[in-house]
């Protein structure tokens, strides 16, 4: 079976740092912007990647890991789901569209990605500076530096990728990933949102992944822009309730302002049959959890992802017994209730585990400088896992 994935093709993923990646499911390939959209995707880096793709279809890249374990948990990759929308890409027009150096005779983005910014108003603990500001003071307390490419004060950077270059590609673009930081918060979502709707190409697939903590910038309105968009899918980046979420995400108490966002967006998608689902990072920590979220939200889907890192947060990585109790307990709620959800978290805890043993004490240094950071407990909002810091 062919494992060709069409996003070499037609997709750039870009970062507030200037960093350019194939996708976003992987940080082995990148290069940094040149001048122009398809310059930079026309790097050597990329098209070496191209030309591996080419020669072994039959297997990932290394590079594609991301990919190959949420396949083999039985996840919808972001391979697959890209071969979905883009049918007429294969393996065979890859190949036309190819010169002998791995480069692409007139790119033209087909999907996008930018991260313009990095400004976010979390911190969740398995993200970092790279994808959110609010870092900032965390990231040296852990003892790394801020790059250059980072306000020294507020942790912010941004990429202004040339707008009368990106306009060229509007019209050919079949789908638009809004992601962070936080998107929402973002003047540029706004802009990209609104020229799409001036040059009328609207019934493409826009895909927001939100912290679901704000709707507005300004006087704009996220909801207000989505409505005019017929095929949109709003992603809910939450990894639990009340405190875990908290814990998780936010770094403060917000659960019930989030609740209340949450609510807004069920019934835009209610009304304008908008897909609608929470994102929700399965850790080691909140495994257990999961069930209250589940019950909370009875009507909503779920997409479950396993955290793949970093891996002291990975169930990947944690304690094979732990895990595979806990995937046990899914397992029969689902033979119990026939409520699909829970088979799939299920298959999210079906990873193979990694030779590599779990890193005690990073976790509990890492945990210990970031609870102190934030005036949390990592004890008192998972007191099941108390005994791994105790330990």
């Amino acid at each position: 079976m062919s494992k060709f994935c069409p996003l070499p093709w037609n997709h750039l993923f870009f970062r507030a740092n200037k960093d350019v990646f194939p996708c976003c499911e992987t940080n082995m390939v990148k290069t940094t912007f040149n001048e122009t959209i398809e310059k930079t995707a026309n790097a050597k880096a990329f098209n070496d990647l191209r030309l591996e793709f080419l020669k072994n279809s039959r297997d990932l890249p290394p590079v594609c890991y991301n990919c190959e374990i949420n396949e083999q948990a039985r996840k919808g990759s972001v391979r697959e789901r890209c071969i979905a929308t883009f049918p007429e890409l294969d393996l065979n027009k890859a190949k036309s569209m190819t010169n002998e150096d791995g480069s692409v005779k007139d790119f033209k983005l087909g999907r996008l990605d930018i991260r313009s910014s990095n400004l976010c108003n979390y911190k969740c603990r398995f993200c970092g500076l790279i994808s959110s500001n609010s870092w900032l003071k965390d990231h040296k307390a852990l003892g790394h530096e801020a790059k250059d490419s980072y306000d020294p004060k507020t942790g912010i950077a941004e990429f202004n990728l040339p707008w009368e270059d990106l306009k060229q590609h509007l019209p050919y673009v079949k789908e638009v990933k809004l992601a962070g930081g936080e998107p929402v918060m973002m003047p540029g979502t706004y802009q990209l949102l609104e020229e799409l709707i001036a040059i009328g190409n609207t019934n493409i697939k826009i895909n927001l992944i939100t912290n679901a903590s704000v709707l507005n910038y300004g006087k704009k309105n996220i909801i207000d822009l989505l409505k005019q968009f017929s095929n949109v899918a709003i992603s809910l980046s939450i990894d639990g309730i009340g405190q875990q979420h908290e814990w998780l995400r936010s770094g403060k108490q917000d659960w019930d302002k989030v609740e209340a966002v949450i609510d807004e967006y069920t019934k835009i998608a209610k009304e304008k049959n908008f897909y609608l689902f929470f994102h929700t990072g399965v850790s080691w920590m909140n495994m257990w959890h999961l069930e209250k979220m589940i019950k909370k939200f009875p009507t909503h889907n779920f997409m479950f992802n396993p955290v793949k890192g970093p891996d002291i947060y990975s169930p990947q990585h944690f304690y094979a017994k732990q895990v595979k109790k806990a995937q046990k307990h899914y397992k029969n709620l689902y033979n119990k209730t026939k409520d699909k959800r829970y088979k799939d978290l299920s298959n999210s805890l079906n990873t193979k585990h990694s030779q590599k043993d779990f890193n005690l004490e990073k976790f509990k240094r890492t945990t210990n400088i970031l609870d102190a950071s934030r005036k949390q407990s990592f004890q008192n909002v998972f007191p099941e896992h108390a005994w791994v810091l105790n330990g």
